[in-house]
């Protein structure tokens, strides 16, 4: 947690429904670092020129999901738990703004694989 967050924190200016969120942010920010670790060990090995693409999609994976629950907690502290007229008129557009999310970050987890096995190279 940076300097600043522990300060607000301790002063008891974090409200309490934001602890959680924030915890959970700075353990999967951590998290994210060890995997990016984890990943550039991998091509670290002798005669080696490239990393696993296993670990390349994963690191690439949690920081989709770290940005994510970014969007999600700062959606949440502007709206407050409102949704714009238009959401909440048409509960359908919600549904296809989320599988299109999810589509979206299944084609750049793909798009890691593809870098990472050099699927395209002989083509």
């Amino acid at each position: 947690m940076r300097s600043a967050s522990a300060f607000f924190w301790l002063r008891g200016k974090i409200p309490v429904g934001y602890k959680v969120p924030l915890v959970a942010a700075l353990l999967l920010g951590g998290l994210q670092g060890f995997v990016g670790w984890f990943m550039v060990q991998s091509g670290l090995q002798p005669g080696m020129a490239a990393v696993s693409p296993y670990r390349l999609a994963m690191h690439l994976g949690l920081a989709l999901l770290l940005y994510a629950a970014a969007l999600y907690s700062d959606a949440a502290a502007f709206i407050a738990g409102t949704f714009p007229d238009t959401l909440r008129k048409n509960p359908s557009l919600r549904l296809h703004a989320r599988v299109g999310l999810v589509l979206l970050c299944l084609a750049m987890i793909m798009g890691a694989f593809t870098a990472g096995l050099e699927a395209g190279k002989n083509l």
